[in-house]
């Protein structure tokens, strides 16, 4: 006798109210079909007579399923199951694969929660947003097609941020973007970054266009559709780190700025003084606390500096924590000139 197992089905990553429960039989997932289909939009409509189920778009395209029949029909021909949609009860049950197959959705199993997680592709222009923006919000953004301009970070997360510091939300492979409001999670697949390694290409620029899903307990991140690498101005890396995340009164903290042309073009940077870098530290509320050129001279001359395609260099600082600093978490930012700068760096300043 086959085993039937409840499962939870969530849409991107939000668990949805269903008539019934969806469930696992044998090794594969079943959900009810009408239920599902006009959670995702689809009109759905059975032929009781040919025991079929058509469903359809807005837009025209039509798919057809078959009780018992493990072939799907859609607009382009057909396609294979790997089981044919069933009645359980009154209603009729289809594979989780047929929901994939005629959606173009994007199905995730985490076997220890017993959920199935349909991550749904949305068409149309997406929507221009910061990472903050996401994390402040993200039941109201999941689903949604997004793009975010951001820094590769490789396997590397912020140990502070709400998003990214209870670990990836599938895989190692999972890979992080931070931009100048947040860190975000990308969860690994045809959309990571082609080529990109997790070490050598900290900082580098790029776009992602991706869909917000959410993971456990309802931190967000994105299932990346198109990943696409900065070149030129817009390309040069400014990646900022410090020595340590945490700090006490009256220990140093160092900072470092590499800036990095990483694209086939040479760039030029202008300089409307002798200062060609400036590292801030700013307190909890954003506020200026500290700055490198603070007391320094500079030339009033204008200066350029060629950045070779493939060339890099680094600057760094020092700033030593006062002795009466309160604790909290303080951010570091840098900046090459006016049009180029870092994303800022969190760090926590703890009791001594």
């Amino acid at each position: 006798m086959t085993t039937m197992l409840a499962l939870v089905l969530m849409i991107n990553g939000v668990q949805v109210e269903l008539p019934a429960p969806a469930y696992l039989i044998g090794d594969h997932a079943f959900v009810p079909a009408r239920a599902v289909f006009e959670q995702l939009g689809w009109q759905v409509t059975w032929d009781a007579q040919a025991k079929s189920l058509t469903l359809a778009t807005p837009g025209g395209l039509s798919s057809l399923l078959t009780l018992d029949q493990t072939q799907v029909s859609l607009p382009g021909g057909t396609a294979a199951l790997p089981a044919a949609p069933r009645m359980i009860g009154n209603l009729l049950y289809v594979p989780v694969r047929a929901v994939t197959t005629i959606t173009g959705a994007q199905a995730t199993w985490d076997a220890q929660a017993l959920a199935v997680n349909l991550l749904t592709m949305p068409v149309g222009e997406p929507t221009v947003a910061e990472l903050g923006q996401i994390q402040a919000d993200p039941p109201a953004w999941a689903g949604k097609l997004v793009l975010v301009t951001g820094e590769y970070l490789g396997w590397q997360s912020d140990p502070f941020g709400p998003a990214t510091r209870h670990g990836p939300p599938v895989t190692r492979s999972d890979w992080t973007l931070r931009d100048a409001s947040g860190c975000l999670y990308c969860a690994a697949g045809p959309g990571a970054p082609a080529g990109l390694r997790p070490l050598e290409d900290l900082g580098r620029r790029l776009t992602v266009i991706g869909v917000v899903a959410l993971a456990d307990r309802g931190f967000p991140y994105l299932q990346p559709t198109t990943v696409t690498l900065l070149t030129g101005l817009a390309g040069v890396t400014c990646y900022l780190r410090t020595g340590r995340l945490s700090y006490q009164p009256g220990q140093t903290v160092t900072m470092q700025m590499e800036v990095a042309n990483p694209g086939p073009e040479d760039v030029t940077l202008h300089f409307t003084s002798g200062q060609t870098y400036e590292f801030q530290v700013l307190d909890p509320e954003g506020q200026l606390l500290w700055a490198w050129s603070q007391g320094k001279v500079f030339t009033m001359a204008l200066q350029e500096r060629e950045l070779k395609a493939g060339e890099r260099y680094a600057v760094s600082a020092e700033w030593t924590v006062p002795a009466d600093l309160p604790p909290g978490l303080y951010r570091v930012r840098g900046m090459v000139n006016r049009d180029l700068s870092s994303y800022p760096v969190t760090f926590a300043v703890e009791k001594s």
